[in-house]
């Protein structure tokens, strides 16, 4: 299904309901909530899993002057979030997308954060993403992932540690 959803004539659609550059909930508002406690991110290499439209570097590179980098399984995704870029920002982002193999593009050890929104509900091999994950990301580096798996009124965040819900939550790695 997500095939027929996540085509480029749809990405007017999509701008209208999310905002500019972005495919999913939240928009920017979601984005900036994302790294709120991340602390300085200027210089910093963050790599967006499932960029989608772009939106998240774009946001990432303007205002946190991070180097945004970003992976998609649709190749389109690619050259639309390059070509669509404000020239401004280009020297700071990269788009690509998976090689043939699934592997993500981008060198081992060489990630300082490793991001994601919105996208994990469409995957269906989870542990090569999060191998993939783990390859890419430097020692020191962090993950966020933010995914849509329950509703803000369904409860506090106590509430939802309460039941094993910590998916709201930046994960340090070992």
């Amino acid at each position: 299904m997500a095939e027929r959803i996540y085509i480029e004539e749809n990405v007017p659609v999509f701008e209208a309901i999310y905002g500019e550059g972005f495919i999913s909930l939240g928009g920017a508002k979601a984005v900036r909530r994302m790294f709120d406690e991340e602390g300085e991110l200027s210089g910093k290499n963050i790599l967006d899993i499932g960029f989608g439209l772009g939106g998240m570097q774009y946001l990432l590179a303007k205002e946190f002057l991070a180097k945004a980098f970003g992976v998609e399984k649709h190749s389109w995704m690619a050259h639309f979030a390059e070509k669509k870029a404000p020239q401004f920002l280009k020297s700071l982002l990269h788009f690509s997308s998976y090689d043939h193999f699934g592997k993500i593009p981008y060198l081992d050890n060489s990630m300082d954060l490793v991001c994601s929104k919105g996208i994990l509900t469409n995957v269906a091999e989870k542990g090569s993403l999060f191998q993939e994950v783990y390859r890419v990301l430097k020692r020191e580096g962090r993950i966020c992932f933010v995914d849509w798996l329950t509703s803000e009124s369904l409860g506090s965040v106590f509430e939802k540690l309460g039941t094993g819900d910590d998916s709201y939550k930046l994960t340090e790695t070992d």
